[in-house]
């Protein structure tokens, strides 16, 4: 039942207009214009609409105007033609789309460059961030991420107009590409992948399975059915034969090692390192997607061990509706139930954490960490930066007024029935959160700040159940 709704509704969604038209004058944002010559109506999952791009950023500090006839020497950041279609898997079921963003030249092939002072590649996201009222969860988490992890994406806010329409505003993000993480384009001789794979565990896509099924907390095998994992990159349709076993090979290889929970084994097939940070940028953000969706595994070129790559917070930092939103929970013991054995974690962090080198690792890095880019007042500052740039210049309201952010309020997500709730919630929420976690890691005897924090989360759900 589940998987027919999920295949209907992915064919069938489609492009929705605001509920409520806006007018956009300026915007301290960088402004995103996109033309499709009126065929936006047409643009889904399947179906790409050709369109023009236009792109001004007149600097920080700086406003940006949608009249470009009576503000002619803006900074234009891009323009250029490019395909659009829609993005996402559950985000195709709410109103305010996903897009992806192909750059192509005049001859509608893929052209790479840099947008934003991002890295270079043809391939963009527009992330619409319905289901998060403070807008920032995915942005907060990279640019913490930044310089700890191999790859994190780089993301810019931004103001969007589709045909004169205003859209609100997105998050322009790099996409998880294999130019981006190093992967080689590979060619009709490579007979090995030398340049490297990319795979991911996500929803129901499936090019092999795995030898492993999901685990339990106890760590019992939840079903017959051995975890999903497509290859992203080389397309299926494009690898040899050869070339896929090799990558079954290799993933099998690298599963053995991982489930025999000897370090020894398990530190030539991953590395080490990346996972141990991918572990702490998932279990901080107690994302609730964490080890089982949008899980990116690849190889670059001359990579021996494969590393991951984090992607999508939407549904993370209290965004839940449990009691208190999972603030003492640990996401790799996998104690919850989900319908389909498909959306399960991977067993792979439940079986490293079972590790004492693993664990001390973990344990050593986060203290690391604690003192630096996750510190209480890094993480405050950089929430307190995002607020000001959605603030400032009213970008955020104007974003509430087009969808009806919190008038439309969903139980399951958003927290707050205000921008500025939903800010001091994801606070509250951070604060309790770090506390729970240098206890479990750290040891540091804090049960009262700890106590005080889950009483200030537990406080603003009420508030918000209240006001249902």
């Amino acid at each position: 039942m589940f998987y027919r709704y999920y295949r209907t509704y992915y064919r069938t969604a489609r492009y929705t207009e605001p509920p409520v038209l806006i007018q956009l004058d300026t915007t301290n944002l960088p402004l995103v214009i996109i033309n499709t010559d009126g065929k936006a109506s047409r643009i889904t999952r399947r179906n790409e609409v050709k369109a023009k791009l236009v792109i001004i950023d007149n600097g920080e500090g700086e406003l940006n105007y949608t009249d470009t006839v009576s503000h002619p020497n803006q900074m234009i950041d891009f323009e250029g033609k490019a395909k659009i279609h829609l993005s996402g898997y559950t985000s195709l079921e709410v109103p305010k789309k996903s897009f992806t963003v192909e750059i192509i030249d005049e001859k509608g092939e893929k052209q790479k460059t840099k947008i934003l002072g991002m890295k270079k590649s043809s391939k963009w996201g527009l992330r619409a961030s319905y289901i998060d009222g403070s807008m920032m969860r995915d942005i907060l988490t990279m640019e913490l991420a930044q310089g700890n992890i191999d790859y994190a994406s780089q993301m810019q806010l931004c103001e969007v107009m589709i045909d004169g329409i205003y859209q609100g505003v997105y998050l322009l993000t790099e996409k998880v590409t294999r130019d981006r993480l190093g992967i080689k384009k590979t060619s009709p001789e490579d007979e090995e992948l030398s340049g490297g794979y990319l795979l991911e565990k996500d929803h129901l896509d499936c090019t092999f399975r795995s030898k492993y099924p999901p685990v339990d907390s106890t760590g019992q095998a939840i079903s017959d059915v051995k975890t999903a994992i497509s290859v992203v990159y080389p397309k299926e349709k494009n690898l040899k034969p050869n070339q896929l076993q090799q990558i079954e090979n290799e993933f099998a290889a690298a599963e053995d090692a991982i489930a025999s929970g000897d370090f020894t084994r398990y530190s030539k097939f991953i590395d080490v390192d990346n996972f141990v940070h991918y572990f702490l940028i998932n279990e901080f953000a107690s994302n609730s997607d964490s080890y089982r969706m949008s899980f990116k595994i690849y190889k670059p070129k001359g990579e021996e061990r494969y590393l991951l790559a984090p992607w999508d917070f939407d549904y993370a930092y209290g965004n839940a509706s449990r009691d208190r939103s999972f603030i003492n929970t640990w996401w790799y013991e996998g104690r919850f139930t989900y319908k389909l054995s498909e959306e399960y974690p991977i067993f792979w962090f439940y079986t490293l954490m079972k590790d004492s080198v693993f664990r001390s690792r973990v344990q050593e890095q986060w203290g690391e960490l604690r003192e630096n880019a996750y510190s209480t007042a890094n993480i405050e500052h950089k929430i307190d930066s995002l607020n000001y740039v959605l603030t400032v210049n009213g970008a955020i309201n104007r974003n509430t007024e087009a969808w009806e952010t919190y008038s439309v309020h969903r139980k399951e997500a958003r927290r707050g029935l205000s921008y500025n709730e939903e800010i001091a919630f994801l606070k509250a929420w951070i604060r309790a959160r770090l506390a729970f976690m240098d206890r479990e890691l750290l040891g540091i005897d804090n049960e009262e700040d700890i106590q005080k924090a889950y009483n200030d989360v537990g406080r603003l759900i009420l508030i918000g159940k209240q006001k249902y």
